[in-house]
């Protein structure tokens, strides 16, 4: 993910000072030379007529045109981070679009809220799910876990899932959990265990 934060304290409303833009550059500059093929990044600006915040299309697009140039028709995935998840509901169709004609690969969301598994994140990305309609990937995240997986993928008809698979105290994943998302997944995802 290419997010360098500022000094602290900083903000983390994905709001970026010109020289944390320039850093976001030289990162995706840096790790292309290392041979990576996809990115996860996200930028947001103040609208300043309506007020709140909404994707930052030219920064955006200039992370994109970095990431993409010189590949010669290869895919190189980028996808947009949780900062759609700070963006108000009322907007997520129209900034949604946005992502869509940038065009960012994928979307990661909990619909806006603190988890995907909130009665408001499931109601929010199964609307964004059917908006999206196939033109954008829309990855749920944000508290995705064996026991809750099923039911997300009845519920919100999302086929792309997001989980550290961390179950206990720390960040240490959990070989396990992963074994029994995979099983989830392909007994009842689409058959893919690349989603996960």
């Amino acid at each position: 993910m290419i997010r360098p934060l500022p000094p602290k304290p900083h903000s983390d409303d994905f709001r970026v000072e010109t020289s944390t833009f320039q850093k976001m550059k030289e990162e995706i500059r840096e790790f292309k030379r290392l041979g990576v093929r996809g990115f996860v990044f996200g930028i947001l600006k103040e609208d300043e007529e309506e007020g709140g915040l909404i994707i930052d299309q030219e920064r955006c697009k200039e992370l994109l045109k970095i990431a993409r140039e010189g590949h010669d028709g290869e895919k190189v995935r980028c996808t947009f981070h949780r900062a759609f998840d700070l963006i108000d509901r009322e907007r997520m169709g129209e900034q949604l679009e946005v992502l869509i004609n940038l065009p960012f690969t994928s979307l990661l969301t909990s619909g806006g809220s603190p988890t995907c598994t909130s009665t408001q994140g499931k109601a929010q990305i199964r609307k964004i799910v059917q908006q999206a309609g196939g033109r954008i990937e829309i990855i749920v995240g944000g508290g995705v876990r064996s026991r809750n997986l099923k039911e997300l993928i009845d519920e919100i008809g999302a086929q792309w899932f997001h989980s550290s698979a961390v179950t206990g105290e720390g960040e240490e994943v959990d070989v396990e959990e992963v074994r029994r998302l995979r099983e989830i997944m392909c007994m009842h995802g689409d058959g893919s265990v690349g989603k996960i």
